[in-house]
């Protein structure tokens, strides 16, 4: 969750709840909108663990397991100069981190609706994912490739409907 710039390399999953593995994970509290007026649309970030606060400024483009991805920290003070554009595309998460072997998996609790997403970085394409025992049960579908599932699309249409178990969303179509 710092600044970088280059490209983003992730897999996606849609859980039917909350495992109880994060009782005990870090906690970090979520709040992202967007600024619209550029092509494509600029995130901006504010995170806090604990007390303590950090604030981004995101453009990623693409979409699935490889994304283009600058992001830079940005002051408090820039952040509450631009945060009033992102009015109508926000969302609120509580994200747990749970590391796994090398890896950490993110899982996002979203605030403003009934929505819970596992989300691990990879180092390369060709990482091979192994779902840990823990999570296996509360995996719905794999939804890396779904653009219903984007923090974006989320923040401007809510939620995306339950698919059935085992089905990914409408980019499997």
């Amino acid at each position: 969750m710092g600044p970088g710039h280059g490209i983003e390399i992730e897999r996606k999953y849609l859980l039917c709840g909350l495992p109880p593995r994060t009782d005990r994970a870090r906690r970090a509290y979520v709040r992202q909108g967007w600024l619209e007026t550029t092509d494509p649309p600029v995130r901006l970030r504010e995170v806090r663990m604990g007390n303590r606060h950090s604030w981004y400024r995101t453009v990623k483009s693409g979409l699935g397991l490889v994304r283009s991805e600058q992001e830079e920290r940005i002051s408090r003070r820039r952040f509450r100069e631009l945060w009033p554009g992102t009015e109508g595309v926000r969302i609120r998460k509580r994200r747990y981190l749970v590391p796994v072997g090398d890896l950490t998996w993110e899982i996002d609790e979203f605030l403003d609706f009934d929505l819970v997403l596992a989300e691990v970085e990879l180092p390369t394409t060709d990482t091979e994912v192994v779902i840990p025992d823990w999570l296996t049960p509360w995996v719905v579908a794999e939804v890396t490739e779904g653009v219903t599932y984007t923090n974006l699309f989320m923040a401007r249409h809510g939620p995306p409907p339950a698919p059935e178990k085992g089905k990914m969303d409408d980019a499997e179509s």
